[in-house]
């Protein structure tokens, strides 16, 4: 496996007005915790933090200047979970505030956690919206436990995964039967974990080369990197790749094509905005870069934006590594966690309450069909057999016809 690509110099540690964000590399539970502890970043300016609900499982972190946090100190007094997502989920609540002041000054969360067991499936999507709420972006990276491992975690982890994928800006599962797949099965046990921490790893070293980058000209302002994933809930694109030799440009392309993350259930085979990163041991040519970026748009998209750059990294030689970051239904996403309908408050009309729009959405949505009809789109809202989604004037307009009718009627007869 090639090793993760490093170009953040040693000195890139975020100030004040520096233009570089403070980044948190948190670990959720004993399997996040463990990931976490495998990553080497030694020149990468994070802040680590290890939650976990049980005290023997913290005690035993030997993460430098990382900072711990015993979740549900009351309620489950340093035992752990249980294996139940319902524990989990309690005790993160419980110490929400301790999870808010170590979050604080953030300004991108990198959430790693292993989802199945009850710390991490109830915790984490917790820790999410803790994030979330504090304005806090959240890039989580999970990992599923195999089929083989029963029902109950099996299920526990569908859920977290939704609900993390919900309070997340951009959420990767790594999942362990496609890693399983591509590791050899005469290895040691332990090689679908080293295999999964190589991913995360090389995930994370993807995330802060763009945004911490020793070359200025390629950085990626932190602005930008937010704009990728612009709301939680977007099914999200993040795939890498690499090659070497004389096809090295076509064969990472190919490469990145066949990464592990796509093939989760979770990921977007589609995006109107990506992001490519290509790292090289030399600058690459027109062409080169043309390959690569045609190759990725044919593939995911990326009508609307395709930010394209790369670094020269002189110890990779030939060596090339491709990356591609994009978020599905952007739009769309936007919508169903803005117009949420809500029942209408003493005063509020049904169409006020139901119907409200943002700016950006006006030039969206169509407000009247050629029959007429407001939000032709939706299902009819009837009171009493009125169509409230027909605008008012056009209601009027048929009592005002009834009414002249009756009146011909009347001048008629007399």
């Amino acid at each position: 496996m090639l090793e993760p690509v490093q170009e953040i110099p040693a000195d890139a540690t975020p100030s004040e007005n520096s233009g570089l964000p403070r980044v948190t590399l948190m670990g959720v539970g004993k399997g996040g915790i463990a990931i976490v502890s495998q990553i080497k970043l030694p020149d990468v300016p994070l802040h680590t933090i290890a939650a976990d609900t049980s005290c023997s499982d913290l005690d035993a972190v030997t993460i430098p200047a990382c900072t711990k946090i015993q979740l549900g100190p009351k309620s489950l007094r340093g035992f752990g979970a249980g294996l139940q997502a319902k524990s989990g989920e309690k005790a993160a609540k419980e110490s929400e505030k301790k999870i808010a002041e170590a979050l604080a000054g953030t300004d991108l969360l990198l959430l790693v956690t292993a989802l199945g067991r009850g710390t991490g499936s109830g915790a984490s999507p917790v820790i999410a919206k803790i994030a979330q709420d504090a304005g806090i972006p959240v890039v989580c990276f999970a990992t599923n436990p195999f089929s083989d491992e029963g029902k109950h975690f099996t299920e526990q982890a569908a859920v977290a995964a939704e609900k993390l994928s919900e309070q997340s800006n951009a959420f990767v599962l790594v999942d362990n039967e496609v890693i399983a797949q591509v590791t050899d099965s005469n290895q040691a046990f332990d090689a679908v974990f080293k295999t999964a921490v190589y991913w995360i790893e090389r995930s994370v070293v993807v995330c802060c080369s763009m945004i911490f980058s020793a070359q200025t000209e390629t950085r990626l302002d932190f602005s930008v990197f937010k704009s990728i994933f612009p709301v939680p809930g977007t099914r999200t694109l993040f795939a890498v790749g690499s090659a070497s030799g004389e096809n090295a440009f076509q064969d990472a392309l190919d490469d990145l094509f066949r990464c592990p993350f796509l093939q989760a259930a979770s990921a977007a085979t589609h995006a109107d905005t990506l992001a490519i990163r290509v790292c090289a041991g030399r600058a690459p040519s027109m062409q080169e870069m043309e390959t690569v970026s045609k190759g990725i748009q044919e593939r995911f998209g990326g009508e609307e934006r395709t930010i394209s750059n790369f670094a020269v990294l002189p110890g990779l030689e030939d060596t090339i590594e491709v990356c591609v970051l994009g978020a599905d239904d952007v739009r769309a996403t936007r919508r169903r966690r803005e117009r949420t309908v809500a029942a209408p408050q003493k005063g509020q009309s049904v169409l006020t309450s139901q119907f409200s729009q943002t700016d950006d959405e006006e030039d969206e949505l169509p407000l009247i069909d050629s029959h007429g009809s407001l939000f032709a789109s939706g299902k009819k809202q009837l009171y009493e057999g009125i169509d409230l989604d027909t605008p008012t004037f056009r209601r009027r307009r048929i009592k005002l016809q009834e009414e002249l009718d009756a009146r011909r009627k009347r001048v008629s007869r007399s």
